[in-house]
């Protein structure tokens, strides 16, 4: 398990946008697998949350970097 796992794990923020900025801050870094990884987990906080508008959000930005 890498740094971005453990973190995630540990994470226990239910903020959206906290996984968000994470995902941007990885991406502008360059590490587009640690991007994934935390949009991915801000899309199942959202999907939890029933949160639509950021569902639809993080969705597209995981289509954008495909």
């Amino acid at each position: 398990m890498d740094i971005v796992e453990k973190t995630i794990k540990i994470m226990p923020s239910s903020n959206i946008i906290d996984y968000i900025k994470m995902g941007d801050l990885a991406s502008k870094n360059g590490d587009e697998d640690e991007s994934f990884k935390w949009y991915f987990k801000g899309l199942e906080v959202a999907r939890e949350q029933e949160n639509k508008e950021k569902v639809d959000y993080i969705s597209g930005l995981i289509i954008t970097m495909m």
